[in-house]
């Protein structure tokens, strides 16, 4: 994947459970959404696509493929059991998360 859209491309064609299992199989290598030849639209497609293989895994056969929020819940709600046999103090997670979420969102004025 070279062409600039294509990061950004590949994030608004999944839409469905079905679309996000199909896009992990494919296993594409994604660069690091910190380098420095990505714009910031697609430093931002990069962290997403990084995160679909986490979400993939908890697509469950036989749910429907619309039903996109379901494996985000189960994801997150696993992590959070993993932070706490680590004591990873999860409030603390949850306001780094968005910090980062935050300052990424925003818009490139270039």
């Amino acid at each position: 994947m070279t062409n600039t859209n294509t990061y950004t491309a590949a994030l608004a064609a999944l839409r469905t459970t079905t679309d996000l299992t199909a896009y992990d199989d494919e296993g594409f290598a994604l660069p690091t959404p910190e380098t420095g030849s990505l714009d910031a639209a697609e430093s931002r497609a990069v962290r997403a696509l990084r995160a679909v293989s986490g979400v993939a895994a908890y697509v469950e056969d036989g749910e429907p493929a619309d039903d996109v929020t379901t494996p985000f819940v189960d994801l997150i709600s696993d992590t959070r059991h993993l932070a706490d046999h680590l004591g990873v103090d999860w409030r603390e997670v949850e306001r780094r998360a968005e910090r980062n979420y935050l300052d990424e969102s925003v818009t490139d004025p270039s």
